[in-house]
């Protein structure tokens, strides 16, 4: 009964469909075991001999690892896609490395436990293919996703590849796939690496910038009557010489430039 019902789920495009017949077939015999459950209560009950139904947990047994191949493939499958359609910037790049590395080991531990029936394992081939094509672009998706990387980053970009795109535009990810970006990966991650360089400097400058903010010169009274006169300022000297020195390791920095003005 299993395998007539498993022979004719081979097709990748089918995978949603193959989740809902599995679940169909799980939840009926979910429904037969309470059955069963309730006769042999009954039987019990009038002291008859208990009626054993052992094919249903057996079948119900085999179907389980079907069941979570094909959820965790649609699941995966339907947020590669989902990810490759939105916009770039919608998805932390790094979360999405994540998520594939963890599918492709939860894959290849499940693999072990499907039984060798040629139209899973074709199904089975179908979805590892897809996982080695998305796992050659993830580097580039990494880089092209990297939140620091600025409109003057973009035009050095698009200035590598040869190609350019509006920064209005909605670009996905499937749109900068297609432009063949791969081929410039290297060129790109040395970009998105200063890109990377200039947030750190750009960061610190806020961050100096944020510290000064509750800052305010100490006033003590001089004398009665006689005005005032500035108070103990050495945590303010602290503070200035603090920023003075690592304004000036920033200015020696390759990457300071777009804030040169800023770290004077």
């Amino acid at each position: 009964m299993l395998i007539a019902f498993i022979i004719r789920m081979g097709e990748i495009d089918m995978l949603g469909q193959y989740v809902k017949q599995a679940r169909s077939l799980l939840y009926r015999l979910d429904e037969s075991l309470a059955n069963v459950k309730s006769i042999n209560q009954e039987e019990a009950h009038f002291l008859w001999e208990i009626t054993q139904y052992p094919l249903l947990g057996e079948v119900r047994e085999q179907m389980t690892p079907f069941l979570n191949f094909f959820e965790m493939s649609s699941s995966f499958l339907s947020k590669q896609q989902q990810w490759l359609d939105s916009r770039l910037g919608s998805f932390d790049p790094d979360a999405i490395v994540r998520e594939t590395e963890t599918f492709a080991a939860n894959l290849s531990q499940m693999e072990e436990h499907l039984p060798d029936i040629a139209d899973v394992r074709h199904l089975l081939s179908q979805v590892q293919a897809k996982l080695r094509e998305f796992n050659k672009v993830l580097p580039l998706i990494r880089t092209l996703g990297n939140p620091a990387l600025r409109e003057r980053h973009w035009e050095q970009i698009w200035d590598t590849v040869g190609v350019r795109l509006s920064s209005e535009a909605a670009t996905s990810l499937q749109q900068l796939l297609a432009l063949q970006l791969n081929e410039h990966l290297k060129k790109i991650e040395v970009v998105s690496h200063s890109a990377t360089q200039e947030m750190a400097l750009e960061n610190a400058l806020i961050r100096m910038k944020t510290q000064w903010t509750p800052v305010a010169l100490p006033v003590e009274s001089y004398r009665v009557g006689e005005g005032k006169v500035l108070g103990t300022v050495d945590s303010i000297q602290l503070l200035v010489e603090d920023h003075m020195m690592e304004t000036s390791i920033m200015r020696r920095s390759p990457y300071v430039k777009p804030f040169e003005k800023d770290a004077k």
